[in-house]
């Protein structure tokens, strides 16, 4: 037992856990920009396992009102791209504003 009565093994799979998502978030950033009174996320992911020289690159992302709990059904809309590939994570992070932007027009009834 720790000093919090918790089992040891319980203790250690949460320094785990912390340390694998203290990891995931430096090497995994979601970017935002505003656009049209809204927000639009965008986060560049591998397509195939950890970067390297010759890595392509998805994106997923989500557009929400400013202040939304995007994590509650109805408060974001979420979209992806992990069909085409992008040579970039830069490239990846534009598609993905672009696409954001499009989705933002269309959610405030901006005709593009």
């Amino acid at each position: 037992m720790d000093q919090d009565g918790a089992p040891r093994s319980l203790t250690r799979a949460k320094a785990v856990i912390l340390e694998t998502l203290a990891t995931v978030a430096e090497a995994n950033m979601w970017d935002k920009i505003e656009h049209n009174g809204r927000e639009v996320w965008v986060l560049p992911v591998t397509a195939y396992g950890p970067p390297v020289p010759e890595t392509v690159w998805h994106y997923i992302g989500y557009v929400c009102r400013h202040g939304a709990d995007a994590h509650l059904e109805g408060q974001s809309q979420r979209f992806q791209e992990l069909v085409a590939t992008f040579r970039s994570e830069e490239e990846a992070r534009e598609a993905g504003y672009d696409e954001g932007r499009r989705l933002a027009d269309g959610l405030s009834g901006v005709k593009g």
